[in-house]
């Protein structure tokens, strides 16, 4: 397992959701269009949620297992980091809230 506690701080731009998008081929507007984000219950885009979930695998170990609850949006432009917890790894924002949960699992 890497000796990581930590990654660094990320902002998540709209340049890095634009690149993301190219290379997944996943150009949802709910990401990548800010007037047709505007009328949704979110009501601006969102980062792609496997862009996000990207910021943990520096922290876990090659072939291990995870359950993944994605549980609150990052929107565009937010600062987010990926730590080491106990039962496994999580992606904070700025604020200090949880919006992914990593929780190791059975390989």
């Amino acid at each position: 397992m890497s000796g990581v506690e930590a990654g660094p701080w990320t902002r998540l731009d709209a340049e890095a959701v634009a690149a993301y998008a190219e290379l997944t081929q996943d150009f949802n507007p709910i990401h990548l269009d800010p007037d047709f984000a505007a009328k949704t219950p979110l009501g601006r885009p969102i980062v792609h949620g496997t862009l996000t979930l990207s910021l943990v695998w520096p922290l876990v170990a090659p072939g291990a297992a995870l359950e993944l609850c994605f549980v609150k949006p990052v929107f565009v432009g937010e600062e987010v980091r990926a730590r080491r917890i106990e039962t496994g790894v999580e992606v904070e924002n700025r604020a200090g809230e949880t919006v992914l949960a990593a929780t190791w699992g059975e390989a």
